[in-house]
């Protein structure tokens, strides 16, 4: 927290606020003015929220007040140059395009290892708050297969696809927002976090982050190899299993039907979608379909579907 509290007003003066926690001149508010402590109870004060990783804080855009995340990013990695390549003009507003937008590069001052500043939207994970109904969870799949074919086109798979970095633009499903270290608070201290269904308010918009074990293919997908991209959330894989180079389009598929597989053994009513799941997580990698052929088939069943079947609860 100390390397914040140096940045915090670099920060300011390059228009970015980080919370009361991290200026120079911070006094607990727990802390009363004869030294004395407050009585606190399950995290009564909104300074009492740490870090959630040292890499990460969040902000407030001081021009119009809009949440945003800043990372701790390396100049000399793939990470930020594939991050910009598929935020750039030529990708920025393809329909299928679901990375993250960056908002603003900022280089470290005086920093040895010349890392920057990446500011980003401050988004939610994906599958919270819960799924409503099965147009709900068909639309965050849809949107997390719609990216596939993007990056793999880009040659850029490795984004660690896993629940934690498949997340949404909670603005109109959390009309007060939320704290970025408890999200099930508005802003950290009261506990009532007020949502709304998705389908209700839809469209929702889903993005995928975290491009630090991507690479780049020029050769293509067929021929690829890594054993960079092992280094992921979901760890049920065959490749995971054996350690060895493996092809990280096909562990792609895997971690993308994982990551909506797990949700599935939460809901009920999800069994339709099993088949095509169990297909992207093959144990035979060769196996598993192209990103754009479950695309299909993911249409195929909700075509073969009515409204009221889609509209389920789950």
């Amino acid at each position: 927290e100390v390397f914040w509290v140096k940045h915090q007003p670099f920060l300011a003066s390059a228009g970015y606020m980080l919370r009361a926690r991290y200026h120079p001149n911070w006094t607990p508010s727990w802390i009363r003015k004869d030294g004395t402590t407050r009585w606190r109870f399950r995290k009564s004060f909104e300074d009492e929220h740490s870090l959630l990783t040292p890499r990460v804080l969040d902000a407030v855009r001081m021009k119009d007040g809009v949440k945003v995340v800043i990372r701790i990013t390396h100049t000399d990695t793939t990470e930020l140059s594939m991050a910009k390549h598929l935020c750039s003009s030529e990708l920025l507003h393809e329909p299928r395009n679901h990375t993250v937008p960056i908002l603003d590069v900022i280089p470290i001052p005086d920093d040895e290892d010349k890392r920057v500043f990446k500011v980003m939207p401050m988004l939610k994970l994906f599958h919270e708050p819960e799924f409503h109904c099965r147009s709900e969870f068909v639309d965050a799949f849809r949107q997390l297969l719609e990216a596939g074919p993007i990056r793999h086109y880009n040659t850029h798979p490795g984004s660690d696809v896993s629940p934690l970095n498949f997340l949404m633009d909670s603005s109109k499903v959390c009309p007060k927002g939320y704290h970025y270290t408890c999200e099930t608070s508005y802003d950290g201290v009261h506990w009532n976090l007020p949502v709304r269904p998705r389908c209700r308010v839809g469209p929702i918009k889903y993005y995928i982050i975290d491009f630090e074990s991507a690479e780049e293919y020029p050769a293509g997908k067929e021929t690829a190899l890594t054993t960079r991209n092992l280094r992921c959330g979901i760890r049920s894989s065959p490749e995971f299993s054996l350690g060895e180079p493996c092809n990280p389009f096909k562990l792609d598929v895997y971690n993308a039907g994982a990551t909506f597989f797990e949700l599935c053994e939460g809901y009920q009513g999800l069994d339709d979608f099993k088949p095509l799941l169990l297909d992207m997580m093959s144990e035979d990698p060769l196996a598993r379909p192209e990103m754009e052929d479950a695309l299909r088939r993911l249409d195929d069943l909700v075509s073969s579907n009515d409204k009221i079947w889609l509209r389920g609860r789950i």
